[in-house]
């Protein structure tokens, strides 16, 4: 499962036709996100919160595992993992 979450990250983070650098230079990244207490679908909910209209965000998530991974600007994505450092903690 891990190995196919990752290669997913990889194929999200390539637009089709193009190369990573040109997914870079679009200010596009893939961010795998390994939660320690949240759930997933409550993890995915609250990204939902910092998507603007007109994002070409991709979330895809795996409960079992308790993983996003995401595609998105990568100054959202820094803003989110700041967010989940504080709330992915026992009793939050």
């Amino acid at each position: 499962m891990k190995t196919a979450l990752l290669a997913l990250a990889f194929v999200m983070s390539v637009p089709l036709g193009g190369t990573v650098e040109s997914a870079r230079a679009a200010g596009a990244e893939t961010a795998v996100f390994r939660l320690n207490h949240l759930k997933a679908k409550r993890a995915e909910s609250i990204y939902r919160h910092f998507i603007v209209p007109g994002s070409q965000a991709k979330i895809v998530v795996d409960q079992d595992d308790g993983v996003l991974v995401i595609r998105d600007e990568a100054s959202r994505l820094q803003r989110f993992r700041s967010t989940l450092q504080r709330m992915d903690k026992k009793g939050k």
